[in-house]
């Protein structure tokens, strides 16, 4: 699944969990799976080759909910030889930026 086909909007973020030894940020959110009914089911979202993520929002009471996935750029290092995506993702306390090599959806087991 590309990025631009995961339903990024309404999504409520549970927890954010860093797995050095895999390179994966998983963010754990209540995921659309009907969202004209308002059915919503854990699951995560998976950025793999994870770099960083910058947090800019604001001081927030609450679960912040996913608004939209702004823009997506791609990152080319010389240093490093390598190139990957940088993520600007809306939510409603303001911004998260995301760089990784890929995204996609896994459900929880």
């Amino acid at each position: 699944m590309e990025h631009n086909e995961i339903h990024w909007h309404d999504c409520e973020l549970l927890l954010m969990i860093e797995v050095p030894s895999q390179d994966e940020l998983i963010l754990r959110v209540m995921y659309p799976v009907d969202w004209e009914n308002g059915e919503y089911e854990e699951t995560d979202i998976v950025f793999r080759g994870f770099h960083s993520i910058n947090i800019n929002e604001i001081p927030f009471e609450g679960n912040p909910t996913l608004l939209g996935l702004d823009s997506v750029e791609i990152v080319d290092s010389d240093l490093f030889k390598a190139s990957w995506l940088k993520f600007y993702l809306s939510t409603n306390a303001g911004i998260r930026v995301i760089e990784a090599k890929s995204v996609h959806l896994r459900e929880r087991i």
